[in-house]
């Protein structure tokens, strides 16, 4: 049954239609961007990565899983007297490890492979978010940020590195930052700071 037309043009132009509508674009680009991503997962032989330095991290998140936190030295490299861990940045190792806790049914090796499609498409989700220039603006640089093929090579399924953990941080302390300097001064702002502080 269609509406007549005065009601479908009414309809058009409530705001929660304008709302519904820009939500279901932007949520299908970050369909798009994760879809592109995981393509070819499947086809990665079993506990391998795509990338030289992933093999680096399950080696730091086993240790975690293992014996519940990281190493002072690692005796597996720099031989005899192993490699430093105080000196990493092991944040990403830590996350992985702690995620396979709260979801034991995944291993730590599944969450490796598809964490890196996932960090990227949060941190895009979160730049949809900020909702400074408008719906179109966001689709058409979502759309150009998901097939750039430079940052699919570096946050695709498999490749298993730190890559779009970064730029996940990254997003993350940029956009709240300036959703702070949108606030009006007092104690809201001043706590939206000190998220911004703990971000970086």
């Amino acid at each position: 049954m269609q509406l007549p037309p005065r009601r479908w043009k009414n309809l058009s132009k409530h705001p929660l239609f304008k709302h519904i509508f820009a939500g279901v674009i932007l949520f299908g680009v970050l369909c798009l961007a994760f879809w592109i991503r995981i393509q070819g997962a499947d086809r990665i032989p079993t506990e391998q990565f795509t990338s030289y330095d992933a093999f680096l991290f399950r080696g730091q998140v086993e240790m975690i899983a293992e014996i519940g936190y990281l190493p002072a030295r690692d005796t597996h490299r720099w031989l005899p007297l192993g490699r430093d861990n105080t000196q990493l940045l092991s944040l990403f190792s830590y996350a992985i490890a702690y995620t396979q806790k709260l979801f034991p049914w995944w291993s730590l090796y599944q969450i490796q492979l598809y964490l890196p499609a996932l960090c990227w498409t949060l941190g895009l989700d979160v730049l949809f978010l900020t909702g400074c220039y408008g719906v179109m603006f966001a689709a058409i640089v979502g759309v150009l940020l998901a097939t750039f093929p430079g940052s699919i090579e570096r946050s695709a399924a498999g490749f298993g590195d730190r890559d779009a953990w970064c730029w996940m941080l990254g997003v993350f302390a940029v956009t709240s930052y300036l959703y702070k300097e949108q606030m009006a001064p007092g104690h809201r702002r001043w706590i939206a700071c000190t998220r911004h502080l703990i971000s970086l």
